[in-house]
Order: C-alpha cells, then structure tokens, then sequence
C-alpha cells in the first residue's frame, strides 16, 4: 500500500496462481485497473475454498475484488457498510478473511474493526490491525 495525503491511495494485491505473476492493481486516487493474463488453474495452498468477507461502501470496489477472488475459488461475501459486515459475519462463522473498506458512513472500518475485534470468538481468529 502507498498513500499520499490528498492525492488517494494505491493497493496492490498479489494472490498466489499458477497463472505467469498476474496482477491486479487498484488506484482510489486516480481510478485506475490493470489486469494481467489469468489461468484457470488454482495451485495447491492457494485461497482455493477459502471464505473472504468484504466489506466496502463502493459496489465498484467489491465487484472487481469479488471478481479477482471468486476466479481463485474464493467463495466471497459482501456488505457495503459496517453494521451489516458484523451481521455477515456473525451468522457465517466459516470467514476466513475480512477486508474492510476504512472511510465508510456512518460505522467507519477502524470503529468495525474494533467492533469484530471484541466479539470474543473473532479476538484470536483474525488478526485485524487499523
């Protein structure tokens, strides 16, 4: 992640592949997307049937994340603000992963973050940093 006060954010995500270092990368400061060659195939230890909760207020966002994820196997779920996120999470206890959007309305990724974090069950299964 690079950020640059004013000027937005860039978040690189890697995820493992069989398929030639593809890489997707997304700029929030200029609305950018590149998107490299992707394989069909899902390598051993990848995110293959994992469970990923995403939780971001822009449908921009979750849809080209969701879209990333689920062609690795991922089995994706989404909310567009916080309050719903802990009640997707709450009644799927199979989550693997969070990645929580952090300049939302209303309940704001830090103060979600904090909220998973005190529902006891969640203290240990998810190493969540603001």
């Amino acid at each position: 992640m690079e950020s640059t006060p004013g000027r937005g954010s860039t978040f690189t995500l890697y995820l493992p592949e069989s398929y030639a270092g593809s890489e997707v990368e997304r700029d929030y400061g200029q609305d950018t997307q590149n998107e490299n060659a992707q394989s069909d195939e899902i390598p051993p230890g990848s995110l293959n049937g994992k469970k990923i909760l995403v939780i971001d207020d822009d449908v921009r966002n979750i849809f080209a994340v969701t879209s990333l994820l689920e062609s690795q196997g991922v089995t994706v779920l989404f909310s567009e603000n916080g309050k719903e996120g802990i009640e997707l999470l709450k009644n799927n206890r199979d989550v693997n992963l969070v990645l929580m959007d952090i300049m939302m309305p209303e309940l704001d990724g830090y103060e979600t973050t904090r909220m998973i974090r005190n529902m006891g069950e969640n203290t240990n299964r998810f190493r969540l940093s603001p």
